[in-house]
């Protein structure tokens, strides 16, 4: 059975009955720029690596991209230490609005931009516009 872990303390019990060796917390429903953060902190006391589960817009995988740029160097049986980062490689138009780029070896560069170094040109979003309200002072 899966189950989703909704806020850092959630990853507690399986860490410390043993059952995970990856935690992969998804920014979006983990607490944002604030719980993953902690997550990470937890894991780093276990001595367990964290990959940022992405499985949405282009804006979580941004943010979740910064998220895992902070996070230390782990080895962990894989020919390359962590971080890595889990994200769609598939269609995605939510993503497409600024789909990250693969370099050679697979590997992502962070936006040097402000905030999170994306730019979501209104025009592109308008096709997923529900509704829209304007507010003024």
């Amino acid at each position: 059975m899966m189950s989703f872990v909704t806020r850092a303390a959630g990853f507690l019990p399986f860490l410390a009955d043993g059952s995970m060796d990856v935690l992969q917390p998804d920014i979006a429903i983990c607490g944002g720029l604030t719980g993953v953060p902690q997550v990470a902190a937890q894991a780093a006391i276990y001595n367990r690596p964290v990959i940022p589960h992405v499985w949405g817009s282009t804006v979580n995988f941004h943010a979740a991209l910064h998220l895992a740029a902070t996070l230390p160097p782990h080895r962990a049986g894989g020919a390359e230490p962590y971080p890595h980062i889990e994200f769609d490689v598939g269609p995605h138009p939510l993503l497409d609005l600024a789909r990250p780029v693969l370099d050679e070896h697979g590997c992502v560069a962070v936006p040097a931009g402000t905030g999170l170094g994306i730019d979501l040109a209104a025009a592109a979003q308008e096709p997923y516009a529900i509704d829209r309200k304007v507010i003024t002072s």
